[in-house]
């Protein structure tokens, strides 16, 4: 009946946004759509910023002697990312106070990884750049975080490319693994597709 289809879309509402900011044009992207579904479903928009504090402080072979210099240089770098990081949040909580967005900014320090699969656990969904920069003080290109969270993730995570698509219809690529059957199943859980049409 439609009074038990809207109790069950009362139930399975989408009520928390996980997204994770690493300061890039990406990361910019999943913010925008994450704003963009929590003011749909009336949610929070949880903002996450990593101080990859591992990477910055992994062993490397130097030369007799330069470990004061090592010491020093990872101090600074830590201290940089804690900055970068807290203006990432900060530009992430400026915007959803300008949308109407409730938001909630969390700043972790340890494996980008981990904690985001750790911090998943409390959330509806996650939200993803397509490429993620979470090694922002040691590298330039993209990481593997991305790939890491979609394999493991116990949530489903939204992947979203640097320029978020206009369009009204949803193509759901299905093959028939227990993989492809779990996210079809979140997808529909969580009404993604209330307003669009569906290609699958």
């Amino acid at each position: 009946s439609s009074d038990t289809a809207s109790a069950e879309r009362q139930q399975y509402m989408l009520r928390s946004v996980l997204v994770g900011i690493d300061g890039s044009a990406y990361s910019a992207a999943a913010v925008e759509l994450g704003m963009r579904w929590a003011q749909r479903w009336d949610a929070t928009l949880v903002g996450l910023g990593i101080v990859d504090a591992p990477t910055i402080g992994k062993a490397q072979p130097m030369p007799l002697g330069a470990a004061a210099y090592k010491a020093q240089r990872d101090e600074t770098l830590l201290a940089d990312a804690h900055h970068k990081v807290a203006q990432f949040l900060a530009h992430c909580a400026k915007q959803c106070a300008k949308a109407g967005v409730m938001c909630q900014i969390r700043q972790e320090v340890g494996s980008p990884a981990e904690c985001l699969l750790l911090e998943a656990q409390r959330y509806d969904l996650i939200v993803l750049g397509q490429h993620t920069f979470f090694h922002f003080e040691t590298q330039e290109q993209a990481d593997d975080i991305h790939h890491i969270v979609l394999k493991q993730s116990l949530r489903p995570v939204i992947s979203v490319p640097l320029a978020l698509p206009m369009g009204q219809a949803v193509m759901v690529a299905y093959d028939g693994s227990p993989q492809a059957t779990r996210a079809m199943q979140m997808f529909q859980t969580l009404w993604l597709d209330s307003s669009h049409e569906v290609h699958v």
